[in-house]
């Protein structure tokens, strides 16, 4: 699969990952070797894919049983850049994860729950200019972007 810019292949994968039931950051890069600014390769991977291992020594009877969210899921993709192509090319996908998908994903992640510039520059706008409480900013958001999950704590975080 190939994409013009980055940017259309990260919002691709962004669907994919709201749509499966899953989040994802970005494990490591490469950067051209001429222009810093240019990525050349870019891998993701499954937020749950590193394990924990701690870092103090304690003895197995003194510490607390907690539960990690990093299990060593396997899923990964392989993005890169290539100087001959002047497209976004995915190399390659380990699509398989070992925990269960969270069909809830978008509504819960801070990563698919970040307010947009657009939605930013209406609040701004709605505070100075309008001064509206957030009740009457929260309703306005629902109704402007329908298809974006807005919680009235990352309202009442951008206002503050």
């Amino acid at each position: 699969m190939q994409f013009k810019i980055w940017k259309l292949a990260k919002t691709y994968l962004t669907d994919y990952a709201k749509q499966k039931g899953f989040c994802f950051h970005k494990k490591w890069w490469i950067p051209d070797s001429i222009d810093n600014t240019i990525t050349r390769y870019r891998t993701y991977e499954c937020s749950h894919a590193q394990t924990h291992e701690a870092e103090k020594v304690i003895l197995a009877k003194n510490r607390r049983n907690h539960n990690s969210g990093m299990i060593g899921c396997p899923w990964h993709i392989n993005i890169t850049f290539l100087k001959s192509a002047n497209d976004v090319w995915i190399n390659s996908i380990i699509g398989k994860h070992n925990h269960d998908m969270n069909p809830l994903i978008a509504k819960i992640a801070p990563r698919y729950r970040k307010l947009t510039d657009e939605m930013l520059k209406k609040i701004k706008f709605w505070i100075i200019q309008g001064k509206m409480g957030i009740s009457t900013q929260y309703n306005l958001l629902v109704t402007s972007f329908l298809n974006k999950v807005i919680n009235k704590k990352d309202l009442s975080n951008a206002i503050q």
